[in-house]
């Protein structure tokens, strides 16, 4: 009788633990999505600084590059959709947000890594994305 109630003290504690680590890497998940939320937040005012400080530059095209600077090839084509969900008036076609960015259309001095970023991870079929909600 002892034997079992040890066992099951022990099969208790393993599912606290297994509870505890979901609890964290969920919490983890969380923070991350919160810190992109604001990154990208950044990178719209910042292209918005950008587009009004000189009349040459898009804020659609300074947007791109932004996001394409701040996130890099991992996750560029995910925060351009967001962005897109967010309100920007990006469109759809890859080649265009690709043109958007070109170092020949684009005179900000980082549009050239931009569109090097662009080029290193192919765009995914671009569909709307929707808005994602922010737990608080």
């Amino acid at each position: 009788n002892a034997l079992k109630e040890r066992k099951q003290r022990e099969e208790e504690e393993k599912q606290a633990k297994r509870e505890a680590a979901r609890a964290k890497r969920r919490s983890e998940a969380t923070q991350q999505e919160v810190a992109d939320e604001q990154a990208l937040a950044e990178c719209e005012a910042q292209a918005w600084q950008d587009s009004e400080s000189n009349e040459r530059v898009k804020y659609e095209a300074a947007l791109v590059v932004r996001i394409a600077i701040r996130f890099g090839s991992s996750s560029v084509w995910t925060k351009i959709a967001e962005a897109r969900a967010r309100g920007s008036e990006l469109p759809l076609d890859p080649r265009r947000i690709y043109l958007l960015a070109h170092p020949d259309k684009c005179p900000l001095p980082e549009a050239a890594d931009a569109t090097a970023i662009l080029n290193a991870q192919r765009p995914p079929e671009m569909t709307e994305a929707r808005p994602r909600t922010v737990p608080k």
